[in-house]
């Protein structure tokens, strides 16, 4: 049986090194093998990180070779508890000193932290003692495996009206793995879907997916956050400035995209609840109709037979706008080329803007279903001083992982900052 330490033994050269030091032959004499290379007990990780069976022999070895201050190439090793290596015990460290899960001074104002949103939005999950007394008819002839995978593929607000059919449906209802999961780390999400009125566009079984699933659908980053809209995982940063992001009101709609109400009603939209949002805490007065930008640019594409005819048309339509706005502020006519060439890029796209926070919520990832394990992220408290720079940005999330190769990349921590860049400036090679 072969068990696998994960730090025994590290190579410092690359992430993947194939260069043997004249001190890592010493270690291998110790251990009987002349040839590590063809060593089939011997394999190196994604990380660049010596795996060892777990033997007696082979710990020996260590200990002996660790003591004798043996360079692995141009790194080293050292014995702590199972030799854990300087740069896994530094990085350790920092995780632990320099990471938060939530800035205390920042108040992110976005639907899951809503004050009224467990009012407005009551669930009675698990406030039940339930004695079924009747029956769900026919749909009591299936078996249940078979009812699981029917109500998962149900929408948000179709299985929740099942659910309330009787205490037979909720019981079947509240059986369901995906659901149970839900209920018990992502119920802010779900409160603020059924909320938002965007669950009839959204599955139990796509909520579930959307909690197993750590990464950004845009950018791959760690994802804390969920697009209630479309039940996608977002990164901060492309919250704040992608235009997927950025659901749009009707009047956008109409003018921008030249869709009538007919062509977008059957579109996802959600209808926003009143209060303060985005760290501006701009004040959002009434429940306003707002929809998903992706599916408006879709349906207005093959409105106008393709992307450029739209582009065109939209294009147009605001560069007039924009000539009567100077008409009106300065009493002259101006033309249309002139106006494309001094206007902004877009109408109302401030990346910190109000619409951007209304149906996001902070959500952890489901790691491990079974031992109910999720990963919140934590923040670099090191970058808070770069703040909006995209490599580093302060409000960028990180896994134990993910922390590690932001070391990589930006240097240990030292009093709070990073002492160097990349791995030829200070950066940790692992």
């Amino acid at each position: 049986m072969i068990g696998w330490l994960y730090s025994d033994l590290l190579m410092v050269e690359d992430r993947v090194p194939r260069l043997w030091g004249s001190g890592f032959q010493g270690f291998m004499g110790h251990c009987g093998s002349h040839d590590p290379s063809h060593d089939s007990a011997l394999a190196l990780d994604y990380f660049g990180t010596w795996n060892f069976p777990a033997s007696d022999t082979w710990h020996l070895a260590a200990g002996i070779f660790a003591k004798t201050g043996y360079q692995l190439g141009p790194g080293s090793i050292m014995t702590s508890h199972g030799f854990v290596y300087r740069n896994k015990h530094i990085a350790a460290v920092a995780m632990e000193e320099y990471t938060v899960t939530h800035y205390p001074d920042v108040i992110e104002y976005m639907l899951s932290d809503h004050p009224l949103l467990a009012t407005n939005c009551p669930l009675d999950n698990g406030r039940h003692t339930l004695s079924p007394t009747h029956s769900l008819s026919r749909l009591s002839r299936l078996p249940r495996e078979l009812l699981h995978m029917i109500l998962t593929q149900l929408d948000l607000c179709t299985l929740t009206n099942f659910r309330m059919v009787n205490q037979n449906a909720m019981a079947l209802v509240d059986s369901l793995p995906a659901y149970v999961a839900i209920t018990t780390h992502g119920l802010t999400a779900l409160r603020a879907i059924l909320a938002l009125e965007t669950g009839r566009f959204i599955t139990c079984q796509s909520l579930y997916d959307a909690l197993r699933n750590p990464s950004c659908t845009t950018c791959h980053r760690f994802a804390g956050y969920l697009y209630l809209l479309t039940c996608r995982r977002t990164c901060y940063l492309c919250l704040i400035t992608k235009l997927a992001y950025y659901p749009l009101t009707a009047d956008h709609v109409y003018s921008l995209f030249g869709l009538s109400e007919k062509q977008i009603e059957p579109l996802p939209c959600m209808k926003t609840l009143p209060g303060e949002y985005a760290t501006g805490k701009s004040y959002i007065p009434g429940r306003m109709v707002l929809y998903d930008p992706d599916a408006v640019e879709r349906t207005s594409v093959a409105l106008h037979g393709s992307l450029e005819a739209m582009q065109k048309f939209k294009d147009e339509v605001v560069s007039s706008r924009y000539r009567d706005l100077m008409r009106q502020a300065l009493g002259i006519d101006v033309s249309l080329t002139t106006i494309r060439m001094i206007r902004a890029p877009c109408l109302d796209l401030n990346v910190m803007h109000t619409m951007r926070f209304v149906g996001v919520a902070r959500v952890p990832v489901l790691v491990d279903v079974k031992e109910g394990v999720v990963e919140w992220g934590v923040h670099c408290v090191a970058c808070k001083e770069w703040k909006m720079e995209e490599r580093r940005h302060w409000r960028q999330l990180f896994t134990r992982e993910g922390f590690e190769e932001h070391l990589r990349e930006f240097g240990e921590i030292k009093e709070g900052r990073h002492v160097g860049e990349g791995r030829g400036e200070g950066g940790l090679s692992f």
